[in-house]
């Protein structure tokens, strides 16, 4: 699971900063603080894993346009580097099939982060340096130019090569593809299995002179990687076959160890970065992004019958996503319409064209075009949670995705809602993630200026319909002269109090202490 997304040099994020996501992060502050800037990370990182690119962040696509490098680089400074890092757990695997063989590196569930850097050249975006934590260990990789791979650091120390004659490359994508390469002028793709000889040979520097390499390294077999010190444990106690190595295994110096263990960690990094890929993606991907502002509801629309899996930034779908819908599909829509909000929505067909209409609580209806601004931009959000909830229980050939947890981020729902609407889309929001109807976990990642939605999840919280940690809120503010964001997080009590929250915030926009 995803649980933390930072930045570092982004737009008015001059510092790292770093996201912790939980089933329901606010984002609050004044007009230009920086809070759209974090809302837009998800569609951001989803369009640089969909859609295929040369450089690691893609920064325009069909659905949002960030502009350019230039644009994004704190202060406009290009000479900067802009880092995304990413946070949480990620399922292991028993090993990967390279060559012709099952490399016998395992990577056990657990923590990781991920973090990438970003320069530009001037007109393009590229790779400068991977760092990585994992296994309680950190390893960077910094690149020269070109994904070319200059050195490794890992413990205080800087490896220019792991094997003579290799290099790594890093090509293409926010997570990129690893290539272990050999020769000079022209280079040869090798496999990263190559490198366990190499490990081999540093424990064969403390065997007998008969012990052979294949013998040394049959004890990287199903080996689980994890921190330098129990690595190195965990080999010792196969070593019990190789007798001469056993009783010289204590004398291993610190530096044959941690090169070693770097040595393993290259040979299953391949299949670590799709790991993180896997982990990062499969949160993302599966939720959805809405805009502040969606699209007005037009009176008809042009019938198509087309399959809809997500409701598009903007709303512009959303007709053609809800008669894409069975009926039983459509009644889940109108359960919560109805429930929270006190309408329906019906999808009318004529000759070559279908229109929205909608009710409440009695047989009249009204073009949805009729009824004013809020309902059309309400409508999308009610529609994108079901979308995210109906594609990841679909079959398409297989069977559905689990471990995931899909995070929607929103900007503003609350536009052109009265204030009671606005309260009861909070409650709405804590029903998503705590009543659903699958055992996916939804997260919401909510941009908004609504003070009547804050307080009615806290009030949520003090009846126990949320748990305090599962409520997160954020409160930027950006400087008068500065071009720099102040992030602070109030804290929900279990009571539904948030005893730091700053006095008189909505009305003036700044984070005051109610002393000051």
């Amino acid at each position: 699971m995803l649980r933390t997304i930072g930045v570092e040099n982004y737009r008015t994020f001059d510092k790292p900063f770093e996201l912790e996501l939980a089933a329901l992060t606010i984002l609050l502050g004044a007009n230009s603080s920086g809070k759209s800037s974090i809302a837009r990370l998800p569609p951001l990182v989803a369009q640089s894993l969909t859609e295929r690119s040369a450089a690691p962040i893609l920064w325009v696509s069909e659905n949002i346009d960030f502009g350019s490098f230039a644009d994004n680089v704190h202060n406009h400074d290009t000479s900067k580097w802009i880092a995304f890092s990413f946070g949480g757990e990620f399922r292991g695997r028993s090993g990967t099939l390279f060559s012709s063989r099952i490399v016998p590196i395992r990577w056990p569930s657990g923590p990781f982060k991920y973090k990438i850097s970003i320069g530009s050249d001037g007109e393009d975006t590229e790779l400068r340096q991977i760092q990585i934590s994992v296994c309680g260990e950190i390893i960077q990789f910094n690149v020269s130019y070109a994904g070319w791979v200059s050195d490794i650091e890992f413990r205080g120390v800087k490896y220019k090569e792991l094997i003579k004659g290799h290099r790594i490359l890093f090509r293409e994508g926010l997570f990129p593809t690893f290539w272990l390469l050999t020769g000079t002028d022209t280079y040869q793709v090798v496999a990263t299995d190559t490198l366990l000889p190499a490990a081999a040979k540093i424990l064969l520097g403390y065997a007998h002179a008969n012990t052979t390499e294949t013998a040394v390294t049959s004890l990287f077999s199903y080996l689980d990687m994890a921190d330098v010190d129990s690595t190195m444990a965990n080999i010792k106690l196969k070593s019990s076959r190789i007798s001469s190595l056993s009783r010289k295994f204590d004398t291993i110096k610190r530096a044959d160890k941690d090169r070693l263990w770097l040595l393993l960690f290259v040979s299953g990094l391949p299949d670590l970065i799709r790991l993180f890929e896997s982990t990062v993606s499969g949160d993302i991907t599966s939720g959805g992004y809405l805009a502040p502002v969606r699209a007005a509801a037009l009176r008809y629309y042009r019938r198509r019958e087309l399959s809809v899996d997500q409701i598009d930034s903007s709303g512009e779908n959303l007709a053609i996503y809800l008669n894409s819908l069975r009926d039983d599909e459509l009644d889940e829509i109108n359960d919560d319409l109805e429930t929270f909000f006190d309408h329906r929505i019906r999808v009318q067909k004529s000759e070559g064209h279908i229109s929205l209409r909608i009710s409440s609580g009695d047989e009249y209806e009204d073009n949805l075009a009729d009824v004013g601004f809020g309902f059309s931009q309400l409508l999308p959000v009610i529609a994108q949670i079901h979308a995210a909830s109906r594609s990841l229980n679909r079959t398409k050939g297989g069977p559905r995705l689990r471990n995931v947890s899909p995070i929607i981020s929103v900007e503003q729902p609350e536009l052109h809602l009265h204030p009671a609407l606005q309260a009861r889309l909070g409650n709405y929001f804590v029903h998503a993630v705590t009543k659903r109807r699958s055992d996916t976990a939804f997260r919401f990642l909510v941009e908004t200026h609504s003070e009547p939605l804050v307080n009615e999840v806290a009030s949520l919280v003090a009846r126990g319909e949320i748990n305090p940690s599962d409520v997160k809120i954020y409160l930027f503010e950006r400087g008068d002269r500065t071009h720099v964001t102040k992030v602070t997080q109030a804290h929900v009590q279990s009571d539904g109090t948030i005893p730091d929250w700053p006095f008189g915030f909505f009305s003036s926009g700044k984070v005051r202490s109610i002393l000051d």
